[in-house]
């Protein structure tokens, strides 16, 4: 018995006369022709490229402006405690501090960052170790390096701060 299919092999569209089920009585309808398989690969390819491609562009639209917006802002904490602004005017100033200066920025504020994903992960294998227990070990080592290594990732960040509002002039 044979149904009226739509030919995909010859990219005509017309429709044609092909056998139900081709060379396995299992296969599905549409994959039993060698013109369907060879459409069921092109597809597969299509599929297997936007597998690939999804990814690396929601990184790249994500991440990026992000580790952006990180090092335009990261400033903001010391430009409250010094200089005594709002929440809004810290971010305005932070991004203008940042403006030229935007390498050393960037570096200290993924230093900051970097440390303190470090300092969590270490610590919750140390309070593993310690313990014994999966959860409790690394729901308390965490926290506990996490708050030892914090306020050096806060000084960096005030150190960095405090460079750039003195423009660029020695700390001493």
């Amino acid at each position: 018995m044979t149904t009226p299919r739509r030919d995909l092999s010859s990219g005509t569209g017309v429709w044609v006369r092909r056998p139900a089920r081709g060379w396995c009585a299992e296969c599905p309808d549409d994959v039993g022709t060698a013109g369907n398989i060879h459409e069921l690969l092109r597809r597969s390819v299509y599929w297997e490229t936007g597998r690939m491609f999804i990814p690396i562009v929601a990184t790249t639209l994500l991440v990026v402006p992000c580790l952006w917006v990180l090092t335009r802002w990261s400033l903001f904490a010391p430009v409250i405690s010094r200089e005594h602004l709002g929440p809004v005017a810290a971010l305005k100033r932070s991004s203008e501090l940042v403006r030229n200066h935007f390498e050393l920025v960037f570096l200290t504020a993924a230093f900051a960052t970097v440390l303190e994903e470090v300092a969590i992960h270490a610590g919750a294998a140390v309070g593993l170790l310690v313990s014994g227990s999966d959860t409790w070990g690394q729901w308390l080592g965490g926290p506990i390096a996490t708050s030892l290594f914090m306020p050096l990732a806060a000084f960096a960040t005030s150190v960095a701060y405090m460079y750039l509002a003195t423009g660029g002039k020695s700390l001493e």
